[in-house]
């Protein structure tokens, strides 16, 4: 509520009332605050999901170094969880953990946390992911999913890399921009659980179709999940592949496929829905797949066509999907 002129001189205008925070704001203040404090209070703060013995477990350091794996990843984590925050605020963090345990303070430089950061293992990050992953999903509220099932949407992007002559060769860059006057390129695809809004699965590397790069990651969707995706995804192949592992898809319908015709075709279930039958195509395309797991797929497949917001989207199941 807006603060107004007391009719009494002099007394505080805290009696008004302040306007309550939003719970954004309120996550905000909680961040800032643990961000205040030593990497030893962020340990302590998360050991509900990543106990001290699950990351000793994890750790593959050799070495006796004041930045181990465990130091170096919640020094990291301390600079994600404040926006980016600089490698020196990073190291303060450390030398005041160092301090209220009584051991060696490292120097102010921040070249040896950069060199730790470098060390992570992967292996040790998967299992922290591991972790985590394992914890959000057994903490899951009704609430948090659609109908008893997963969303997952799955998307890929692009981001630059250093401009070095190692990146360049791995990773091209566009071939519409000159060379040697542009970036290398990286592709990522990842498939994000809605529920508990973590990235389940992804896959960088050169740029290639958005589907090509689904059929690798196609272990990270099961029974139980829901598919979101664009008109890219919506490939015959890739929706009976993902019958088969028991999930469902929603998805646009390719731009490539006659709309109004399947509609006119297709048997009507309701208002907005028909039952219409896919076709597969007489060869096979780039989707990822080799010419034996090509001649398995059946030569039809019956999916359902429905009409949202002016749009024509298709849900890989037969007449009543819920």
């Amino acid at each position: 509520m807006p603060l107004i002129q007391s009719f009494i001189t002099g007394l505080s205008t805290q009696l008004q009332g302040r306007v309550p925070l939003s719970s954004e704001d309120k996550q905000k203040c909680l961040i800032r605050e643990i961000c205040k404090q030593s990497i030893c209070d962020l340990g302590n703060l998360f050991s509900f999901v990543l106990p001290l013995h699950k990351m000793q477990e994890a750790s593959q350091s050799a070495r006796n170094r004041i930045y181990n794996e465990i130091v170096t990843f919640w020094a990291w984590f301390g600079q994600i969880l404040e926006g980016n925050q600089s490698c020196t605020k990073a190291v303060a963090m450390v030398q005041s953990w160092c301090k209220s345990a009584d051991v060696e303070i490292p120097s102010a430089g921040s070249s040896a946390f950069c060199r730790a950061r470098q060390r992570l293992s992967l292996k040790f990050l998967d299992k922290i992911e591991g972790y985590v992953q394992r914890f959000t999903r057994k903490h899951l509220r009704e609430g948090q999913l659609w109908h008893g099932l997963y969303l997952k949407a799955v998307d890929s992007t692009s981001f630059k890399l250093s401009d070095e002559e190692a990146n360049q060769k791995e990773y091209p860059q566009p071939s519409a921009q000159k060379k040697g006057c542009g970036f290398p390129v990286m592709y990522v695809t990842g498939v994000l659980c809605l529920a508990t809004g973590q990235f389940i699965k992804s896959l960088a590397g050169k740029r290639t179709h958005d589907a090509c790069s689904l059929f690798k990651l196609l272990h990270g969707v099961g029974k139980g999940d829901v598919v979101l995706a664009d008109r890219a995804y919506c490939s015959y192949t890739l929706i009976y592949l993902l019958l088969q592992q028991g999930a469902h898809s929603i998805m646009r319908l390719h731009q490539a496929r006659n709309a109004k015709q399947l509609w006119k075709s297709g048997k009507k279930l309701g208002q907005s829905s028909r039952l219409v039958t896919l076709r597969k195509s007489s060869k096979l395309c780039r989707c990822g797949i080799s010419q034996e797991q090509w001649d398995t797929l059946p030569r039809e497949m019956e999916v359902r066509l429905s009409k949202s917001l002016g749009k024509i989207v298709m849900e890989k199941e037969k007449p009543c999907m819920w």
